[in-house]
C-alpha cells in the first residue's frame, strides 16, 4: 500500500525539521547582523565615521536612512523565523496524532451530513467542534507547514521588493540614466547594486511555486497522464521553491562581502566581525534550501508503517457506511472517498478517489466478513446471520450507530 511519500529521516530528524532548524539559525543571524549594522550607522550619524573608515561617506540624514534599512532587515529575519518554526516544530506530526486528528475530523464531517453516529464517534465529532482557537491553529500548522513557510517568506520579500528594491534601489538608478550591465562602468549598475530587488524577485517566485503548484503522487500523475517537466515539478513543487531560494543566496553572499568590506577597518571589533553573522546566514540558508528541494509539500513524516492506522480509519468509515440504508451506501462511499483524498494525514491526499474507493470497498467486505463470522459463532442454533436484526435494533436507539 502506498504510504504517501514519507519524509526521509536523518538520525531522527525529518527533512522538514532540518530545513526549519537551518532557517531558524539563519534568520537569527540575519536579525543580529541587521541590529549591529543599525547600531553602527547610528553611531556614524551621531559621532561621525571612525578613522580609516572604508565605506561611503554619508550625511547624517543618509546614515539614519541606512540605519532604518538595517532595522527593516532585522525585522525581516525576525518575521521569517515564523516560517522556520512552522517547519521545525510542525513539520513532523506523530503517526498516532495524525490518526486521531483524522478520525475526529471525519466524525465531525459525518455529523454535518446528518448521519447517525455511535456514542464514541459522536464524542469525537463534538470534541472536534469544541476545539479551542489555539487547538485549531495548531492543527492548521501541522497540516500546512510548507505553505506557512512560503506565505511568510513570500509576503515579507514582496514588501522588500516593492519598498527597498523598486523604490530605494532601482528607481534612483533609472532616474540617473543608468542601465543594467554585467560589466561595471560609471553609467551602469550590477546585480549587487539591486540586491533587495533580486532577493525579492527570487523569493517571491519560489514562494509562488510552492503555493500554486499542487503536489501529486505517482499514482495521481499516472492517472492524469503527466509526463516530462510537468510531471517532474508536480512530484515535488519544493524543487522549484528551493531552487529559487538557493538563487537568492547570491545576494546574501554579496551582502556579506559588502558588509565585510565596509567595516574591515572599524575600531570596534563587534562591528568589524559582524560579517560572520551574514556568513552564518548564508551557510544555513544554503543548507536549508538544498534540503528543501527534496521535501514533500503534502505528505507528512511517517515514523512507522501506516497500513494499520489507515486500516482503522477505513474501518471506521466502513462501520458508518454499512449502517445506512443499502440504497445510499454506494453514494456515501464515493463521497467519503472524495473527502479522504483531501486529507493529508496518513498520506490519504496522495491517493486518487478511485483508489480510496477501492480501499473502502475492501474495508466494507472485510468488516462484513468479520461480522458474519462473529454472528454465526455467537448466535443461538438456527438464528442465522443477525446483521439485519442488529441494524433494526440500532435504528431504535438514539445517537447510536447502526453497526454490524
Amino acid at each position: 500500500m502506498d504510504t504517501g511519500a514519507p519524509q526521509t529521516q536523518h538520525k531522527g530528524w525529518t527533512k522538514r525539521e532540518l530545513v526549519g532548524t537551518g532557517y531558524l539559525i539563519g534568520d537569527g543571524a540575519m536579525f543580529a547582523n541587521g541590529m549591529l549594522k543599525a547600531m553602527a550607522y547610528h553611531r556614524n550619524a551621531e559621532s561621525g565615521v571612525p578613522a580609516n573608515y572604508t565605506g561611503a561617506v554619508k550625511t547624517k540624514e543618509e546614515w539614519m536612512t541606512a540605519r532604518n534599512a538595517a532595522v527593516r532587515e532585522s525585522v525581516t529575519g525576525l518575521v521569517w523565523g515564523i516560517g522556520g518554526v512552522a517547519m521545525a516544530k510542525y513539520g513532523n506530526r506523530p503517526l498516532h496524532e495524525q490518526q486521531e486528528a483524522l478520525e475526529h475530523r471525519l466524525a465531525a464531517h459525518f455529523k454535518e451530513q446528518g448521519i447517525t453516529l455511535s456514542e464514541d464517534l459522536l464524542a469525537k465529532a463534538l470534541a472536534e467542534k469544541n476545539k479551542s482557537f489555539f487547538q485549531k491553529i495548531e492543527d492548521f500548522c501541522y497540516r500546512y507547514p510548507t505553505e506557512i513557510l512560503n506565505v511568510v517568506y513570500g509576503g515579507m520579500s514582496l514588501l522588500t521588493l516593492v519598498y527597498d528594491g523598486l523604490t530605494k534601489e532601482l528607481q534612483p538608478k533609472l532616474k540617473e540614466g543608468k542601465t543594467f550591465s554585467f560589466t561595471k562602468s560609471p553609467d551602469t549598475f550590477q546585480l549587487r547594486d539591486i540586491s533587495s530587488l533580486g532577493m525579492g524577485v527570487t523569493i517571491v517566485a519560489g514562494a509562488l511555486c510552492g503555493l500554486l503548484i499542487k503536489e501529486k503522487s505517482k499514482e495521481q500523475l499516472d492517472e492524469a497522464g503527466a509526463t516530462g517537466f510537468s510531471r517532474w515539478i508536480q512530484e515535488k513543487p519544493m524543487r522549484a521553491t528551493g531552487a529559487f531560494y538557493l538563487a537568492n543566496n547570491y545576494f546574501t553572499y554579496e551582502n556579506m562581502m559588502g558588509n565585510k568590506a565596509e567595516f574591515s577597518t572599524d575600531p570596534n571589533s563587534m562591528f568589524k566581525n559582524m560579517w560572520t553573522l551574514r556568513a552564518a546566514t548564508l551557510g544555513t540558508y544554503m543548507f536549508g534550501n538544498i534540503t528543501l528541494m527534496g521535501t514533500a509539500t503534502g505528505a507528512q513524516k511517517i515514523d512507522q508503517p501506516t497500513e494499520e492506522a489507515k486500516r482503522k480509519v477505513l474501518e471506521t468509515s466502513a462501520r458508518v457506511i454499512l449502517m445506512q440504508p443499502p440504497e445510499v451506501q454506494q453514494e456515501l462511499l464515493r463521497a467519503t472517498a472524495g473527502y479522504l483524498t483531501h486529507q493529508r494525514e496518513l498520506g490519504f491526499s496522495r491517493h486518487t478517489v478511485k483508489r480510496v474507493e477501492e480501499m473502502l470497498t475492501g474495508a466494507l467486505q472485510e468488516y462484513q466478513k468479520g461480522s458474519a463470522i462473529s454472528d454465526t459463532q455467537g448466535a443461538p442454533q438456527g438464528s442465522g446471520n443477525s446483521w439485519a436484526g442488529k441494524v433494526t435494533e440500532a435504528e431504535n436507539k438514539p445517537d447510536t450507530a447502526r453497526l454490524i
